[in-house]
C-alpha cells in the first residue's frame, strides 16, 4: 500500500512538528506501507531529520526536477501539493494522503477525489475547513487526533465522523542502551519565550544545566528576546550543545536525571502531549513540569515533580535516589505505549487497505440505510465501488432509477426485506448476486412472502429465532440463511472508561414505552438508589413528543406523562436520572456506562447491548424473544428484583465483555462472510 504524508511545517527546522512528521513517516512505513514524505520546503543539505528517515521512506523535495523543479518558489502552495500528488499517483496506486494543515486540507478536499486522512490538532478549526470535511466525508479514510479527549470532542460536535476518528499519539523511538544517570537537568527544543527557557538559564539550580536546540522564535512583545538568549547561552553557566539529530538528543537526555518541561500558563489548557516530554520519559529521565490536566492524565495526580514556579525545583530535586529510581521506572513504563513499535500496531489497522473487492460494483438498495452505513464504508475501504438505490418508502421507489442501478451492479444488497428486496429478487440478472437482510419488523409485513426465492443467494437475519421464523412462516431455505446480529466496530468502541463509571447504568431508546418499557428502568432505579445513592441512570433517546404517531396515541401519551411526573416528583429519582441528547457518537457515550439495560418487550438483536459490551459494559436483559441466544451468558431476568440483584452482584469484567463482543458482533465478521461469498462466486 502507498501513502503520501504531508504537513504544513518546516522540515529543515527541528521542533515538535517536524519531529512528528519524521516519526509518522517511519512508523507508517514500518507497518508495511510505501511512504512518500512530501516536504513544504526544499530540503537543506544539512537536514538532520532526513538522515533519520527509514530507507523505505521516499523523501519528496518539491524543488526536485522530478516534481515541481523551477515552478517551486520558496514554499509549497496547496496547488503545488496537488500537482505533486498527481505526479506520484501517475506511477503508484495511492491509498490515502495524510495531511496536517488546514489550508492544504481544505484545498485538496475541494479540488481532488483522493482518499484523505486529516491530522487535526486545532479543535477550533475554521468552520470552512470543517464544512469541507463534512461535505467530503466519503473521501475521508480516518481523522487522526492526538488524544481521547480530542476524539470525544470531534465526535460529539460532528456526529458524522463517529467511528472515523482515530487516536495517533506522539511517537518516540525505542532506546535500549543502558546509561548511567548524572545529576543534571536538560532542556531540549526551540527557544520560545512561552517555554520559559530564559528563566531556565537565569535560575540558579543545585545541579548542572544543559541546553540543546538551535531554533529561536522571535517574540513580537519582546524584540530583544532572541538576542538575549543567544548571548546568555554563550556566556552563562550552562552547557549549550546547539542543534542535534533526534537520536543524539535522546542519548543526551538519557544521561540526565531531570528534564525541564515547565511552560507558561498559556499552555495550561492545551490537551496535546509533548513529544519532548515523552522522549524524556522513554529513557527514564524525570520531567519537571506544570500540573495541568493533560499532564495529570499522562503521569497521574501524585507525580512528585510538578512545580508551580521555578523556585520549587530546588525543593523537589532534593537528593532521594530511591524515589528517583522508582519514578524513573514508572515514567519509562508509561512511555512504552508511545514507542514506534506500539504505535505501528495502531497504524497498521488505521491504514488497512486490503483491496479484496477492488472494482466490484456493489449496490445497496433500501428505504433506510442507517444500519448499513458503516458496512458501506468498509466495502469502500476494500476497494468496492458502492452506489445507493434510495427508496422513498418501504414500497415506493424510482423504478426507472432502479433499472439503471441494476444494469450497473455486480452485487445487490437489499437492506430490510421490504420493497427493494422484492423488486430486485424479481429483476436481478443471472450473473448478479443478491443478499437480503431482514431485521425484525418485516415479519409483520407481506414482503417476505413476495420474494422470488430462487433468485436470492443469501438471506441474513439478526437472530436464530428470526431465522427459524422465516423458515417456518415463509418457506425460506434454511441453508441460505446466515445469522449476523447488527454489527459493531469493536476496535472503535474499545475506549477507556471515565472515572466513576462503576455506578452508572445506560438505557438507549425509550420510545414507544409499550415496547421499550421505560417504566422498568425507573423501577430498577427506585430500588437501587435506596440501596446505594451513587447509582445513576443515563438515557439516550429521542423524546416521545418528537414522534407525531406516538404523541397522538392517547395510551402512549398517558404512560409517558405518568413516568415523567414520577421522576420529577421524587427528588431521589430526579437527581439520579439523566437524559442525554441522541447522537451517533455512541462509543463516546458508553465510556461513562458500566451496565447497559435492555428492558424491552420486543427486539431484533438490540444493537445498544452489543455496543455496550464492546466498550466493556455489563449487560442486563429482560426476556424478549432471542435475548438469551443473541447474548448467551448474560443475565436475562424476569422481574425488577432479579434485575437489581444482577446489577449488584455481577462483577465488572470489561476484558471478558469486549472479547465476547469481538467474537459475536464485530463488523469484521460480516465483512469476512460477505467478501468470501462475493469473491468465490464472481
Amino acid at each position: 500500500m502507498s501513502i503520501i504524508i504531508f504537513a504544513d511545517v518546516n522540515f529543515n527546522i527541528i521542533d515538535g512538528s517536524s519531529v512528528w512528521l519524521q516519526s509518522i513517516s517511519n512508523v507508517v512505513s514500518r507497518a508495511g506501507n510505501k511512504v512518500f514524505l512530501v516536504t513544504r520546503h526544499e530540503v537543506s543539505p544539512d537536514n538532520k531529520l532526513a538522515t533519520g528517515l527509514d530507507e523505505a521512506v521516499i523523501l519528496v523535495d518539491p524543488s526536485n526536477d522530478d516534481y515541481l523543479g523551477n515552478e517551486y518558489k520558496d514554499s509549497l502552495s496547496p496547488y503545488g501539493l496537488l500537482q505533486i500528488i498527481k505526479i506520484i499517483s501517475d506511477s503508484h496506486d495511492i491509498n490515502s494522503v495524510v495531511i496536517r494543515g488546514d489550508r492544504f486540507l481544505a484545498y485538496i478536499l475541494d479540488k481532488s477525489e483522493y482518499i484523505i486522512t486529516p491530522y487535526i490538532i486545532n479543535l477550533n478549526n475554521d468552520y470552512q475547513v470543517i464544512d469541507k470535511m463534512i461535505r467530503s466525508n466519503e473521501k475521508i479514510n480516518n481523522i487522526l487526533v492526538q488524544t481521547e479527549r480530542a476524539r470525544s470532542l470531534i465526535e460529539n460536535k460532528h456526529g458524522i465522523f463517529s467511528g472515523k476518528v482515530e487516536i495517533l499519539s506522539p511517537m518516540v523511538p525505542e532506546y535500549k542502551a543502558k546509561t548511567i544517570k548524572k545529576r543534571q537537568i536538560i532542556y531540549t527544543g526551540k527557544s520560545d519565550k512561552d517555554y520559559l527557557v530564559e528563566e531556565y538559564i537565569d535560575h540558579k539550580m543545585n545541579m548542572k544545566k544543559i541546553y540543546i536546540g538551535d531554533k529561536f522564535n522571535h517574540n513580537k512583545e519582546d524584540k530583544f528576546f532572541v538576542k538575549r538568549m543567544k548571548n546568555k547561552l554563550n556566556t552563562k553557566g550552562i552547557l549549550w550543545l546547539g542543534g542535534m539529530k533526534r537520536e543524539e538528543t535522546i542519548r543526551q537526555v538519557a544521561k540526565s536525571t531531570f528534564s525541564y518541561n515547565f511552560r507558561s500558563n498559556k499552555f495550561n489548557y492545551i490537551n496535546e502531549v509533548s513529544t519532548k516530554l515523552l522522549e524524556s520519559m522513554s529513557v527514564g529521565t524525570l520531567p519537571i513540569l506544570n500540573k495541568t490536566n493533560a499532564n495529570i492524565r499522562l503521569l497521574g495526580d501524585n507525580y512528585p515533580y510538578y512545580i508551580n514556579k521555578l523556585s520549587d525545583i530546588k525543593t523537589i530535586t532534593t537528593l532521594d535516589r530511591e524515589k528517583e529510581k522508582l519514578w524513573a521506572k514508572k515514567v519509562k513504563n508509561i512511555a512504552q505505549k508511545y514507542t514506534f513499535k506500539s504505535i505501528s500496531i495502531s497504524i497498521s489497522k488505521i491504514f488497512n487497505f486490503n483491496k479484496e473487492l477492488k472494482n466490484k460494483k456493489i449496490l445497496i438498495a433500501s428505504h433506510d440505510i442507517k444500519f448499513i452505513n458503516k458496512f458501506k464504508e468498509e466495502l469502500i475501504k476494500s476497494g468496492a465501488q458502492v452506489k445507493i438505490d434510495q427508496w422513498k418508502y418501504t414500497a415506493t421507489g424510482n423504478i426507472e432509477n432502479s433499472k439503471k442501478m441494476l444494469d450497473w451492479a455486480d452485487v445487490i444488497w437489499a437492506e430490510w426485506c421490504v420493497g427493494p428486496a422484492e423488486w430486485y429478487s424479481k429483476n436481478k440478472k443471472k450473473h448478479q448476486k443478491l443478499f437480503i437482510r431482514l431485521h425484525r419488523f418485516e415479519l409483520n409485513t407481506d414482503f417476505p412472502n413476495k420474494l422470488k426465492q430462487e433468485n436470492i443467494d443469501q438471506y441474513i437475519t439478526v437472530s436464530p429465532e428470526i431465522k427459524q421464523q422465516c423458515v417456518t412462516e415463509f418457506g425460506w431455505h434454511k441453508e441460505k440463511i446466515s445469522v449476523f446480529p447488527q454489527y459493531v466496530n469493536c476496535r472503535d468502541f474499545d475506549r477507556e472508561k471515565m472515572p466513576g463509571y462503576e455506578f452508572n447504568l445506560g438505557l438507549v431508546g425509550i420510545v414507544p414505552t409499550s415496547i421499550k418499557r421505560f417504566d422498568r428502568a425507573i423501577q430498577i432505579m427506585e430500588k437501587l438508589i435506596q440501596i446505594d445513592s451513587r447509582y445513576r441512570l443515563y438515557i439516550r433517546s429521542k423524546m416521545p413528543w418528537e414522534f407525531d404517531f406516538i404523541w397522538s396515541d392517547p395510551n402512549e401519551k398517558i404512560k409517558f406523562k405518568y413516568l415523567f411526573d414520577k421522576i420529577s416528583k421524587n427528588h431521589l429519582l430526579r437527581d439520579a436520572i439523566y437524559f442525554d441528547e441522541p447522537g451517533s457518537d455512541m462509543a463516546n457515550w458508553f465510556k461513562k456506562i458500566n451496565t447497559v439495560l435492555s428492558t424491552s418487550m420486543v427486539e431484533g438483536c438490540h444493537t445498544a447491548i452489543a455496543e455496550g459490551l464492546a466498550t466493556g459494559c455489563n449487560a442486563i436483559l429482560f426476556p424478549w424473544e432471542g435475548a438469551s441466544s443473541v447474548y448467551s451468558g448474560y443475565p436475562v431476568v424476569d422481574n425488577i428484583d432479579d434485575a437489581v440483584t444482577a446489577i449488584l452482584e455481577v462483577k465488572i469484567q470489561p476484558k471478558a465483555n469486549k472479547l465476547y463482543a469481538r467474537e459475536h458482533f464485530d463488523i469484521g465478521l460480516l465483512k469476512k462472510f460477505f467478501i468470501k461469498e462475493v469473491i468465490d462466486e464472481i
